[in-house]
Order: structure tokens, then sequence, then C-alpha cells
């Protein structure tokens, strides 16, 4: 005996198809959202500052000259450290170690070099594509206020400025036809 079977109807196909569609979808979202959006950027910031690394040398580094301490900083990993918290780590227990070398040394003037501007006008002033993370920022400040930095050079907004937190002047880049001479 032979039990009769339900019609097969487009409503039962969608029944049936609907859980492995919504999975396949899920899955695929999963996807974009997690290689692409998190994992390739991550990548691809490891990868750039390897390449720069290999050709260049260091991406931080310190220079000495007749009492000035100059301090190079990858300002990427300070700007936008959710991908690499391990090269921000890195640089930051680097940079600490090179200020307490500097003033252990009686270095008579430390400046920083980096591309990114710590702040355009004020220190305490709200986040923007110019300048670094208010939060970061006033903790550099401090460490360099602690260890005597006067001078924040700087590039990345790309017109002419000069800022200032206590003592210290933030000059960002200039335009072609001007240049600033600093006496150190």
């Amino acid at each position: 005996t032979e039990m009769p079977s339900a019609p097969v109807t487009s409503s039962l196909i969608v029944a049936l198809l609907l859980p492995l569609l919504m999975w396949a979808a899920a899955a695929g979202i999963a996807w974009l959202v997690v290689d692409r959006l998190l994992l390739r950027p991550l990548r691809q910031l490891r990868a750039s500052v390897a390449a720069y690394v290999s050709i260049f040398g260091p991406d931080r580094y310190a220079f000495r000259f007749r009492g000035l301490t100059g301090i190079v900083l990858n300002s990427s990993v300070i700007h936008s450290p959710d991908n690499t918290p391990e090269l921000l780590s890195a640089q930051d227990t680097w940079l600490r170690a090179e200020l307490a070398r500097a003033k252990q040394e009686g270095a008579r003037h430390i400046v920083v070099f980096q591309h990114h501007s710590w702040f355009l006008n004020s220190a305490n002033e709200a986040d923007q594509y110019f300048n670094i993370p208010l939060a970061r920022r006033l903790a550099y400040l401090t460490l360099f206020r602690e260890f005597g930095v006067r001078y924040l050079f700087c590039g990345h907004y790309h017109r002419n400025a000069l800022g200032r937190d206590g003592d210290a002047d933030h000059p960002r880049e200039h335009g072609a036809a001007e240049y600033r001479l600093y006496e150190v």
C-alpha cells in the first residue's frame, strides 16, 4: 500500500530551502564583515609596515646631534591602533626608553617628528580627520611634557599652522614657498 504524498508546492519548497538560504546568507555576511572589514585592513596595515621596514628600515628611530635628540614616530599606529595593538605597544615601550635615555644623557632639546598632527589648535580639541584621537593624544602630550619635549613636528594637515601645548610648539608642515627656522 502506498501512502498518499502531499503535493509539492512553491511554498513547501521555500519552507524547506529557507533555512539553508538564511544560513548561507549569514555565512556570507559574516565573511564580508570579518574578513573584508576586520581582517583585511589588519593584514594590509601589517603588510604595509613590514614592506616599509624591509625597504627603508625601522618605522621609528632616534638620532642625536650636539645635545639634540630627535625621535621619529610611526604615527599611523598611534592614530589608528585597532588593527595593530602590538605595534603600538612596542613603539610606546621604545619611545619611553628613548625619552628616558635622552633625559639621562642630558639632552638640551628633545624633538618629535611624525606624520599625523597631535592637534590643530588646542590639545583638548575634538577628534577629527587631521588629529590624533583625544584619548591617546592627551596621554602622549603628558608624557612629552614629563620629559621636556619642546617641539612636535607633524604633517598630514597640508596647511601651515602652529599650535601650542604649554611650552611645546606644534608646527605643522609648510608650503613650498615658506620655511621656518628653529634655533636650538
